[in-house]
């Protein structure tokens, strides 16, 4: 396992006031309760973020995300390790997921 994977044997799961909606070409996270200023916080996946995203599902580990990452795309493990890491860390400080006890 790659060095830079810091939550492999974690497992996160969507927020549930979050719901993924694709607009035209793209793919944005919505929340759709609190106050209107939450609006503020939309994100937008690309591909690979749209991947993960959809298996933060609470059933499968970061390890288990790093390697269908590398089983889907072309891309080195380390890098693979340290951009999903750095997603999962922007999630987090979002409030848009939460690890799963």
């Amino acid at each position: 396992m790659p060095k830079h994977l810091e939550h492999q044997k974690t497992k996160f799961t969507q927020n549930a006031d979050i719901v993924r909606r694709a607009i035209a070409d793209e793919i944005i996270l919505v929340p759709i309760r609190g106050e209107l200023a939450d609006m503020q916080r939309l994100f937008a996946l690309d591909e690979t973020s749209d991947f993960i995203w959809q298996r933060l599902d609470r059933n499968r580990t970061v390890g288990e995300i790093h390697s269908a990452i590398l089983n889907h795309f072309d891309v080195a493990a380390d890098q693979a390790a340290m951009d999903l890491n750095d997603f999962i860390q922007a999630l987090l400080e979002a409030d848009l997921i939460h690890e799963v006890a």
